[in-house]
């Protein structure tokens, strides 16, 4: 990870949605961030679990490794490869359930990115 090797994780329920802040951005204090809110962030699943490892997601996507941004961000756009990394995420700690429920999730899901059709997670 890029910057200090942290990642800032902020939640809390006063907005809706998440957002990632990378340590090449002065809009977190140059720190890789991610900023989610939530119902109340005691169960881990659904929307808290997975609106968080988005998130995380977008950290791995565009600042790991000295990376400054996506070179593929502006195809995929905002959640195709942070599904497919969720289900990954899932697999590789052994969250069978969660992955089965990522997988039953994205599995049926086109859209009209790039073309119309596509199926990102499925043809992944």
């Amino acid at each position: 990870m890029g910057g200090d090797g942290r990642l800032y994780v902020i939640l809390h329920k006063k907005y809706g949605g998440g957002h990632p802040a990378y340590y090449y951005d002065g809009s977190h204090d140059y720190r890789n961030v991610i900023d989610v809110s939530g119902s109340d962030f005691v169960s881990q699943t659904g929307w808290n679990l997975d609106a968080v490892t988005h998130e995380v997601g977008h950290i791995v996507e565009s600042a790991t490794k000295g990376t400054k941004g996506s070179p593929a961000f502006g195809i995929w756009k905002d959640s195709k490869w942070c599904e497919i990394f969720n289900y990954d995420v899932y697999n590789g700690l052994g969250m069978t359930s969660e992955a089965q429920r990522a997988y039953n999730n994205c599995i049926s899901i086109t859209d009209s990115f790039p073309a119309a059709g596509t199926a990102w997670f499925k043809k992944w």
